[in-house]
């Protein structure tokens, strides 16, 4: 089940429109239509699509009154009127506020998404330079090996981290670390010219560095304290990066002085 989550996330990105002519439309159908408005029997500006259709999609799509509503039942190629009243104020044109006006629609056609078919030669063409994967066998092997990957490290870090108590840890990584992504917002917002408590907003949901050391210092000790027990434990086995892993880590990224 995991697999096919993982494969229909993939797919989900890779869709393509069509026509579904039979039938009768319903609620949330994503429809092309083409419309001349007309207020006591003359065409006003704005009020048609001029022959060159428009796509909306019924319950989603604004407009005014119950515009959409109104197609629900109707069939692809019929031609009909609707009435509507305009909403009082109307800003888009005054003139038109509280009016009551006929739209003569017709529906060319109801769009439906369809997702591709899923087979080796769609993820040879499509999924081959983004993902690896050069079958739908070997697309399901190596999602398989990942899922699993990922599990074994998580339950790895989990045990590891019960295991492995941290009796302190040091307030200043605490300071530098809230000061390190203090900066980093202070930067992005001289960046777009905004406030950096707006950015405090819209990231961690407080208004101040003092409320976000508030809600958020605990949690970084905890980040922290998982990074200290990673560092005792290559250490121990004598890990280390060198100058050759550097380059190779970043050489798709930056240059290794920066």
């Amino acid at each position: 089940e995991d697999i096919q989550k993982q494969i229909d996330s993939i797919m989900s990105s890779h869709t393509y429109k069509a026509y579904e002519d039979e039938r009768e439309i319903v609620d949330g159908d994503t429809l092309n239509i083409d419309y001349v408005g007309k207020v006591d029997g003359v065409e006003f500006e704005g009020g048609s699509t001029g022959g060159e259709g428009t796509e909306v999609t019924i319950g989603v799509t604004s407009y005014i009154d119950d515009f959409l509503e109104q197609l629900v039942g109707h069939k692809v190629g019929e031609t009909f009127d609707i009435n509507v009243t305009f909403p009082d104020p109307y800003e888009n044109n005054t003139e038109l506020s509280g009016k009551e006006a006929t739209f003569t629609v017709t529906i060319n056609h109801i769009i439906v998404t369809r997702t591709y078919e899923l087979t080796d030669d769609f993820v040879e063409k499509n999924l081959k330079d983004t993902y690896g994967y050069t079958s739908v066998e070997n697309m399901r092997e190596t999602i398989a090996k990942d899922l699993r990957d990922s599990q074994v490290y998580t339950a790895m870090m989990e045990t590891i981290l019960e295991n492995c108590p941290v009796s302190e840890v040091p307030q200043k990584l605490v300071d530098n670390e809230i000061t390190i992504v203090m900066k980093q917002l202070k930067y992005t917002a001289l960046q777009y010219s905004m406030e950096v408590s707006t950015l405090l907003t819209y990231y961690y949901g407080v208004d101040s560095e003092e409320a976000f050391r508030t809600n958020y210092e605990e949690q970084i000790r905890e980040t922290i304290s998982q990074y200290m027990v990673m560092m005792a434990i290559a250490e121990d086995a004598n890990l280390f990066a060198t100058e050759q892993d550097l380059a190779d880590y970043f050489k798709n990224e930056m240059s290794v002085d920066d």
